[in-house]
């Protein structure tokens, strides 16, 4: 947010956030990653990985929170934009919601269906309104069948955007695309 510091990580990276007016470097832990995420103010860095999540000071890693939550490994998490909620989804694509000064879990939103999003193929992700009253969470998964020969792959994508102060889903947007290959 200031326009020094830059967070970085990835499914085979670690996360690590670089202070350039300092130039020193914050390494947070030694684990793969796949979702970090910076406050809008810059002091607070949100990362997530098979773990969980961690909500650690950007300048000084060594002073983090874990997070708990039933969901999975983290794939993605975001701050609100006014950083007072910390948002996360893993691989069941259940997604949390916590209080980041408290560090206390206020919500979990339930995609319904069956999902095992992965990193190599399944997806999640979610993401907050620039007003921070919708979250909005994606969940994407297939499934592989085999019927008279031929081998059918079917993908399943679903969109729901939930309003923050209720923790109740909005709106639900689905669709199924279904691919035959022999």
């Amino acid at each position: 947010p200031d326009g020094n510091t830059l967070a970085v990580g990835g499914g085979l990276g670690y996360p690590a956030a670089l202070d350039e007016g300092a130039r020193t470097f914050y390494e947070a832990n030694d684990d793969p990653l796949a979702g970090v995420a910076v406050s809008p103010d810059g002091r607070l860095t949100a990362t997530g990985d098979a773990d969980g999540v961690q909500l650690w000071k950007t300048r000084n890693p060594a002073d983090a929170r874990v997070l708990t939550a039933n969901q999975g490994s983290i794939l993605r998490v975001a701050f609100s934009p006014n950083g007072k909620l910390l948002a996360a989804i893993g691989t069941t694509c259940t997604a949390s919601l916590w209080d980041v000064a408290t560090g206390r879990l206020i919500a979990t939103l339930t995609t319904p269906g069956h999902y095992l999003a992965t990193p190599d193929g399944n997806a999640a992700n979610l993401s907050f309104s620039p007003d921070g009253k919708t979250v909005a969470t994606y969940c994407s998964s297939s499934s592989d069948s085999v019927s008279s020969g031929s081998f059918q792959q079917t993908i399943h994508d679903t969109v729901m955007l939930w309003e923050t102060a209720t923790k109740r889903p909005i709106t639900r947007s689905e669709e199924h695309t279904s691919e035959l290959q022999s």
